[in-house]
């Protein structure tokens, strides 16, 4: 008896100092967990409060609303909560290395961009190595913790609850005519208050040169210019030149409008969006102000946006939905979208042909569609080039004449590089060398010419001729084993402001309306001109949109790398998700991605813009993937 109850007072004993020591123990980790947060959130602070992200250091952004002083001890105060939630949660979970691998490579496009918004190169990258190390460090535990809960939060989205989906209600039912008339209403206060529209630099060219009072070539898509013609002989037609500014604004607004109308219900009726999604769609695209003060820039990157939206849809429906009861109809559908799309922008053919080459790889076991996609493209390529052979010359005025230089814009990149090797290393170049370079730009003038954002001045600076570029580019490959740096920085130059989130070419538009630009404004052969009685209305419409474009978070609708990184974000979960297959529908934003990497304007949103009009979109087209798998599992288990 007595042994009985010493044993059970040792085993309270040593029991009792388990306890101990485990309580002691959650206590030193938590204490650990709280400085480890505390320490993130510093590095994160240090890393965003000198970026142009959030434009703290200059006060362009959040210093409009609150204090820098403020603001940082705000930021470093969320930033401890943001680390404390997630990051033990992001520990646990057993597939982070997506997350990881994007945040790393996203945080390396963060630190050269702000390379280049505070010095003229990536040499400040080496000459401040352990700054900009901290910033990096900042910058990845913070975007591999987002990453992840993005990925979350998509991933979970799509879970199926058929329940919260009743196709037969009004809203869904009705959906395109909805849609359509909530736009209008929205759009409409822009319409009528930027009257007659937005004319900027090269529409203004394409009009006038087509009505005769300036020089005329295929720079511009002859058949966009044809269009912004057409338009305008009617408008002008009815009342005068100022109606037939407006004329060429209400078709493209109506166009558009139409356009993203038949996306969101089509979204709605075979992607299956929840009527929150298709909500927050309808925000993104009539409250918000970007897109209704795009509808009244005239320009043809806004004409090209319909053609797109309608190519995409037939692309997706082809390949994977099959929504549509006809079949050819789809077909017919994406070819004359595609057709249109290339016919309004040079490089549309090349985005159409690599969709449907993609596509025949996809689908070749299946012979019909295959043969179909190789049909499409024989169609395509003979159309094209059809039209831009006989019918292109046809529609222009007769002093329309082609550009022989337009060839030089593809190789923006090699010429931007070549450019920085003689900037930084103009003593190396040989007698050799010099000769072949001078035959495709202006070597003397380089330095003067050389701008790291645009390459037109360098393109432009000589006409060359074709059978030049044969020895231009052994050159430049010889070059680039010699400084490959060089190289590189030339090419984050030119496109790092379509993988950052600064505004500087990001919306090419004036907030107060106000732009007739170009030959028109400089000679007045039309009397087109903004009503004295709409100045206020202007005025007031410009302060609205200024405070949205100044909000630290509806900023960054309004800039590249949001629209980039969330295409990258979205392919990651794909292939997360081991849904490889599906990768192929989002080609056509893959195609426009990679051609504004290599434009001759860095970080031009109006280059993006169909990506930006497709994003909610992709989102839909990614949740009705990961919902398929969903389906295909839980059969697989009934099955088994």
């Amino acid at each position: 008896m007595n042994n009985s109850k010493r044993i059970t007072c040792i085993d309270q004993f040593f029991h009792s100092g388990k306890n101990q020591n485990t309580n002691n123990l959650e206590e030193n980790n938590k204490i650990w967990y709280c400085i480890t947060c505390i320490i993130l959130a510093a590095l994160s602070m240090n890393s965003f409060i000198h970026d142009c992200v959030l434009m703290m250091a200059n006060g362009d952004v959040s210093s409009y609303f609150v204090p820098k002083s403020i603001l940082w001890g705000i930021g470093f105060a969320g930033l401890i909560v943001y680390y404390s939630k997630n990051l033990m949660s992001f520990f646990k979970s057993r597939r982070k290395q997506y997350a990881v691998i994007v945040s790393c490579v996203f945080s390396f496009f963060m630190i050269t961009a702000n390379c280049f918004a505070e010095s003229d190169g990536l040499g400040i990258l080496l000459e401040q190595k352990f700054t900009y190390f901290l910033r990096y460090i900042g910058y990845v535990v913070f975007f591999m913790i987002l990453v992840f809960l993005i990925m979350r939060y998509l991933e979970g989205s799509c879970c199926i609850r058929e329940h919260e989906i009743n196709e037969n209600t009004f809203f869904r039912k009705h959906i395109f005519a909805l849609t359509f008339v909530f736009l209008l209403i929205c759009w409409c206060p822009y319409i009528v208050i930027a009257y007659p529209g937005n004319l900027p630099y090269d529409p203004s060219g394409q009009l006038a040169g087509y009505l005769g009072y300036c020089e005329l070539t295929n720079q511009h898509p002859p058949f966009s210019t044809w269009i912004i013609g057409i338009l305008y002989k009617i408008g002008s037609s009815i009342r005068d030149d100022n109606f037939g500014v407006f004329f060429i604004t209400a078709a493209q607004a109506f166009h558009l409008i139409l356009a993203i109308s038949y996306m969101i219900a089509y979204m709605c009726k075979y992607l299956r969006i929840k009527n929150v999604f298709l909500g927050i769609t309808w925000l993104f695209f009539g409250i918000y102000y970007f897109w209704p003060s795009m509808s009244v820039y005239v320009v043809k990157d806004m004409f090209s946006l319909p053609f797109f939206i309608y190519f995409v849809i037939s692309f997706v429906d082809v390949i994977y939905i099959k929504g549509f009861k006809k079949e050819e109809f789809r077909w017919i559908q994406m070819l004359f979208a595609g057709l249109g799309y290339s016919f309004v922008r040079h490089n549309g053919i090349y985005i159409v042909l690599i969709c449907e080459l993609c596509a025949f790889f996809i689908t070749r076991k299946h012979k019909r569609s295959a043969v179909n996609f190789v049909c499409l493209m024989l169609a395509s390529v003979f159309l094209y080039g059809a039209f831009e052979r006989y019918v292109a010359n046809g529609i222009m005025p007769e002093h329309f004449k082609k550009n022989d230089q337009l060839f030089k814009v593809a190789f923006s990149m090699p010429l931007q590089q070549t450019a920085n090797y003689i900037v930084h290393y103009k003593d190396e170049v040989t007698p050799e060398e010099r000769e072949a370079i001078s035959k495709i730009m202006n070597y003397d003038c380089v330095h003067e010419l050389y701008n790291r954002e645009l390459s037109d001045p360098i393109w432009t600076s000589l006409e060359a001729e074709k059978e030049d570029l044969k020895d231009y580019l052994k050159v430049w490959l010889r070059q680039f084993f010699k400084h490959p740096g060089c190289y590189i920085e030339a090419a984050v130059g030119l496109n790092y402001r379509y993988f950052y989130f600064d505004m500087v070419f990001s919306g090419q538009f004036e907030i107060v309306y106000g732009i007739l630009q170009g030959y028109l404004s400089e000679n007045h052969v039309l009397d087109i001109y903004f009503p004295d009685s709409l100045s206020k209305a202007r005025e007031g419409l410009g302060a609205y949109n200024t405070w949205q474009r100044l909000n630290p978070f509806l900023y960054l609708l309004s800039v590249c790398g949001t629209y980039t990184w969330g295409l990258i974000i979205l392919i990651t979960i794909l292939i997360k998700n081991k849904l490889f297959q599906y990768i192929a529908g989002m080609m056509p934003l893959i195609g426009i991605t990679g051609i504004c990497a290599i434009s001759p304007l860095n970080g031009n949103m109006i280059y993006l813009l169909p990506v930006v009009v497709m994003f909610p979109f992709a989102i839909a087209f990614l949740l009705y993937a990961l919902q398929n798998r969903q389906v295909h599992d839980i059969e697989g288990t009934r099955r088994s």
